[in-house]
């Protein structure tokens, strides 16, 4: 099976097979097809054993604990049996049922699940790039030829100009305004000039190392290989 997928910006247009990826094997689909129950979940766990070391790294890098992870995992586990595939047509998926899929108790299942988890794409990293993207695009926030206006933080007395803060409550939410002009700052998005004006600067948003939004960017692009693999290995 071929598949044609955008990853990252790049178009696969190749299989991605899970076993040969991981190193393990590339005999797909014959291979699995010889193997019994207990003999694919050892291969299985090896794979995911290779694929979580350098994951593990990053975490022991910077103080993330095993228990800590292993809380992510289970937390990890409920999301994923309340996928459509585990789902009984015409029922709603029950922390029973996913107890079941997932080996948790049914307290468990249910103290994770009643959580509140940020699942929200308007992330701080959308939401910058979201922002910047309409200080060139809006026409509030536009001068001639399409250029970003130079705003002021806040509303002058008397003036019906633009401000960042205006902008800021349009374009990202409920995102405070002075810490998104700080991180615009930080990252050389914006500037204030000498008359105390605030003025975008580029239009690419790239985090510097640790930053929350580039360990959120590893996450997303992690995930959406992680997706493709799943998807090419559905046996």
């Amino acid at each position: 099976m071929r598949l044609r997928q955008r990853f990252s910006g790049m178009l696969v247009c190749h299989k991605l097979d899970f076993y040969a990826v991981l190193g393990i094997s590339s005999q797909l689909p014959n291979y699995v097809s010889c193997m019994g129950p207990e003999e694919l979940r050892e291969n299985l766990k090896e794979a995911y054993r290779r694929l979580f070391n350098p994951l593990i790294r990053i975490l022991i890098r910077n103080g993330v604990t095993a228990t800590e992870t292993t809380d992510l995992i289970r937390r990890a586990f409920v999301e994923a049996a309340t996928s459509e595939e585990f789902r009984v047509q015409g029922r709603r998926i029950s922390d029973t049922r996913i107890a079941i899929l997932t080996g948790l108790s049914r307290k468990e299942v249910h103290k994770l699940r009643s959580q509140s988890v940020d699942s929200d794409p308007s992330s701080k990293l959308s939401r910058i790039g979201r922002l910047v993207a309409a200080w060139n695009q809006d026409p509030d926030f536009t001068g001639p030829y399409g250029l970003p206006l130079a705003v002021p933080f806040d509303a002058q007395p008397g003036s019906e100009a633009p401000t960042f803060r205006e902008l800021v409550r349009r374009h990202s939410g409920d995102m405070a305004p002075r810490a998104m002009l700080d991180e615009l700052l930080r990252t050389g998005l914006a500037h204030i000039d000498e008359d105390g004006l605030i003025r975008n600067s580029g239009r690419s948003y790239i985090p510097s190392k640790l930053d929350p939004a580039a360990i959120e960017q590893l996450g997303k692009t992690v995930g959406r290989l992680a997706n493709t693999l799943d998807f090419n290995n559905q046996v």
